[in-house]
């Protein structure tokens, strides 16, 4: 899908994740319970694949495996965090309700921040074009004046 909408386009993944969340803990018919899971699970699995080609369309290649790193050594940190807080949420209200709700929220952040990190790239790429055209202008005009000068120059 992410082909079809362009990698940038996640929004639609966001907005059936953050749904599907806070329409879960509601739930109590099994074929859409089901349902509701399978599409959380295709997100997540499809956000997963995804990163590297999105980390390269906003930062470029250079850096990639770092970022990537970066990312994959916090996914593994939630990995060792969440489940126990899961736990501990759901021994204290007796549901899992309300680890739903702030998976939701979670995921409301990840979107907010997701946005905005687009926006602030999108910037930082129109000054750098900006003042690569300036760099250009100014170093076409060195080279013009350095032509010029050398040319008055008689070597003989």
């Amino acid at each position: 899908m992410g082909f079809y909408l362009g990698r940038p386009n996640v929004i639609p993944f966001f907005t059936f994740q953050i749904a599907a969340y806070y329409i879960l803990p509601d739930t109590t018919q099994a074929l859409l319970f089901q349902i509701l899971l399978f599409l959380i699970i295709t997100c997540y699995g499809g956000g997963f694949a995804s990163i590297p080609a999105h980390i390269e369309d906003l930062f470029g290649t250079k850096h990639l495996g770092a970022i990537h790193g970066y990312i994959l050594t916090a996914w593994a940190a939630a990995g060792l965090v969440v489940p126990n807080v899961a736990t501990w949420i759901r021994e204290t209200t007796d549901s899992y309700a309300l680890t739903l709700y702030i998976f939701g929220g979670l995921v409301v952040a990840a979107f907010i921040i997701s946005l905005l990190v687009r926006i602030d790239i999108k910037q930082l790429k129109r000054a750098a074009k900006r003042h690569s055209g300036e760099l250009t202008i100014y170093l076409l005009a060195n080279t013009l004046f350095l032509v010029k000068k050398y040319r008055k120059t008689s070597y003989v």
